[in-house]
């Protein structure tokens, strides 16, 4: 099953400062740990064995949601772009597909962003892709008329 792109909920969703270091969830395998052991530690908390409420905590508490692909290469990974996006979290993220711009779109894994930069890559993001992603609007066009 294809995910993505159109996900993105009708209504913009607002921006949630966070004063916690950016996280990280998801499965951990060689080539995610050996990236993450190499991050400052302020750039990321590995959440390993948190699920529901308290991962929906800990990303609100954070300053972002890091995105470290699971096998090498350039592509999206639309649920982890659909999860920060609705905790109003910017994605710090390797290379990420052509539809995404870096820096505009995400901010760059491992360097440091200003809460205001933070911000303002979450503002593109929800002003530009995600708004021209959403699913009502998809759904409104393979119905037609």
């Amino acid at each position: 099953m294809l995910f993505g792109p159109h996900i993105f909920p009708c209504r913009p969703v607002p921006y949630r400062a966070g004063q916690c270091p950016p996280v990280f969830f998801g499965a951990l395998n060689d080539r995610r740990a050996k990236i993450l052991a190499r991050l400052p530690k302020d750039h990321c908390h590995v959440l390993s064995e948190t699920y529901g409420a308290d991962l929906h905590k800990a990303v609100c508490d954070s300053r972002g949601v890091v995105n470290i692909h699971f096998a090498d290469g350039i592509y999206t990974e639309y649920p982890r772009l659909l999860s920060s996006y609705l905790a109003g979290k910017p994605v710090l993220s390797e290379k990420l597909g052509a539809e995404l711009v870096e820096g505009r779109d995400y901010g760059t894994l491992g360097q440091d962003h200003s809460d205001q930069q933070l911000r303002a890559i979450f503002s593109s993001f929800c002003g530009g892709f995600a708004a021209r992603h959403r699913l009502t609007d998809f759904l409104r066009r393979i119905a037609g008329p």
